[in-house]
């Protein structure tokens, strides 16, 4: 066992300066206000996810905010219903203009006794311990006094820099790889609206336009709906999420949403060998959300992806090839296209779209000659995006294996921090 130096036994509120939780009532909504009202959904990866998220009123936000007081470097922590995900408030503009509902808790930790980013890799390494608090039989909770009652074990200040310093090594680098497939991202993004909206694609000079009920559009290129193009739709599968190894991935909206699917927290789930070769996810597959909030919200699956199906409030879209699956995958990933789909999706309590709806958004489809020209720019980018994010998943992995020993001692800091410099290196 290594040694940490000395380590106080203490509770949590002995090293916060408050433990609070969200508005325990609603809010009004109002869309682009600019002021964010998150829930439990919205924690998830280390991370504060505002992609879809609840927008609400200047004046309910601070009436929630007298409560919360969010600001950089506060643990964010879900403690009710999915008990035990967690993010670190990060330092932006946007951090003081979100609140919270009851379903997320702010622990603001006094500097003088510890740091946040260590006290948060702690509490994740503790987290099985934490859940355990929760009380509640139909619905689990983490009252806020069993929070404060939580107890931990607190080494000197220059243990838990060197701690959170070894496992921020991971973070920013996974950070890093975000940063650099949002550059690719928008690449990718400019590079089809020069082509395909300015059209000022290669011969574009020599071309003969003709007029649509839309505009104009080169000769020889055709305006098609997505359901044209498509050569297989299907709606998901329905079955119990399990976080246990058995059967394949369970692919769901709250995974697709993200700018990365993180599939090493994506679950499983139990299906026969006939429905599985039904749901079978393969490369240059799209699912789509079809229901909720991010209705619309579409992925397109690259190469590299463990075996998996995908859930029943998904829509699953098909293309005769990789090339179109590429162009089309661009389309349905914009915020165009979710933009369409909002415009013409039913219901107002719980929204949704069917199949129909996702598919009828028209597109230009250009020639098959410049599709096949365009593709060879954009797949290089694909595939350089996926190595990004095999790189991240890789870091993940690695950071979580490290994590609870570090914090428990299991490992001495020393040989970590070693570890991470051979590495870099």
């Amino acid at each position: 066992m290594a040694d940490h130096g000395a380590k106080v036994r203490m509770k949590l509120k002995d090293v916060c300066r408050l433990i609070t939780d969200g508005k325990h009532g609603d809010c009004e909504s109002q869309a682009d206000s600019g002021y964010y009202f998150l829930s439990c959904k919205d924690v998830r990866d280390g991370k504060l996810n505002y992609v879809g998220a609840r927008q609400i009123t200047e004046a309910d936000f601070h009436d929630t905010h007298r409560r919360t007081q969010l600001e950089p470097n506060d643990i964010l922590i879900t403690n009710s219903g999915t008990i035990g995900r967690m993010a670190i408030a990060p330092k932006a503009d946007r951090t003081h203009q979100t609140t919270f509902q009851k379903s997320v808790a702010i622990v603001k930790p006094d500097h003088a006794k510890v740091l946040s980013r260590w006290l948060y890799y702690y509490l994740l390494a503790e987290v099985e311990r934490l859940i355990a608090f929760a009380g509640g039989t139909a619905q689990k909770n983490l009252l806020l006094r069993d929070m404060r009652a939580f107890e931990i074990e607190v080494p000197r200040k220059s243990t838990q820099r060197r701690i959170a310093s070894i496992l921020s090594a991971y973070d920013d680098l996974i950070e890093n790889n975000t940063r650099r497939i949002a550059i690719l991202e928008e690449m990718a993004r400019r590079l089809y609206e020069e082509w395909f909206v300015h059209f000022r694609f290669p011969g574009h000079e020599d071309a003969t336009f003709i007029e649509i009920e839309d505009g104009k559009i080169p000769k020889d290129w055709r305006l098609k709906s997505i359901g044209e193009m498509t050569s297989h739709v299907r709606y998901g599968y329905t079955a119990r999420a399990q976080s246990k190894a058995e059967g394949p991935k369970f692919l769901r909206i709250t995974d697709i949403v993200p700018n990365e699917i993180s599939w090493e927290s994506v679950p499983y789930c139990e299906i026969s060998e006939k429905n599985l070769d039904k749901y079978m996810l393969e490369e240059g597959d799209i699912v789509v959300a079809r229901t909720g909030a991010t209705t619309g919200y579409a992925k397109r699956l690259n190469k590299k992806f463990p075996r998996s199906v995908f859930a029943s409030y998904l829509v699953r879209m098909r293309f005769p090839n990789q090339i179109l699956s590429r162009y089309f995958g661009m389309i349905m990933e914009s915020e165009n296209y979710k933009q369409f789909i909002h415009q013409h999706m039913s219901g107002a309590a719980q929204p949704n779209a069917n199949a129909q709806v996702l598919t009828s958004m028209r597109a230009i489809v250009p020639t098959d000659e410049l599709l096949e020209e365009f593709d060879k720019k954009i797949k290089p980018i694909t595939d350089a995006k996926e190595v990004l994010q095999l790189k991240s998943a890789n870091a993940r992995s690695q950071r979580d294996l490290l994590l609870p020993k570090l914090i428990s001692g299991e490992i001495d800091v020393s040989k970590a921090e070693e570890r991470i410099g051979g590495e870099a290196a």
